[in-house]
């Protein structure tokens, strides 16, 4: 996972869920993950389940598909840059 190899074979999967992200499906994706491995507090890297609340998630996403200036594409860029970011640490 901390190598350059873990995103450069997965690049295409990647970039397929950051355009649906993209297309406005952010909200859909944290619902079903939030709903699958809050319960059991699913151990992942860069997550804190203590932080915040789905709903407070929710409401990030709502926010910032809404305003102009950020839409989902905003959203979709985090997304990428935190993940092609990850390959070198």
């Amino acid at each position: 996972m901390f190598e350059e190899s873990f995103y450069l074979a997965r690049q295409a999967l990647f970039e397929a869920r950051l355009r649906e992200i993209e297309n406005g499906k952010a909200g859909e994706y944290l619902q079903r993950h939030d709903d699958r491995y809050r319960p059991k507090q699913t151990w992942c890297i860069g997550l804190r389940w203590d932080v915040c609340e789905k709903k407070q998630l929710l409401e990030i996403i709502e926010v910032c598909s809404h305003l102009a200036c950020f839409g989902d594409g905003a959203l979709m860029s985090i997304f990428s840059s935190a993940s092609v970011q990850r390959q070198w640490q």
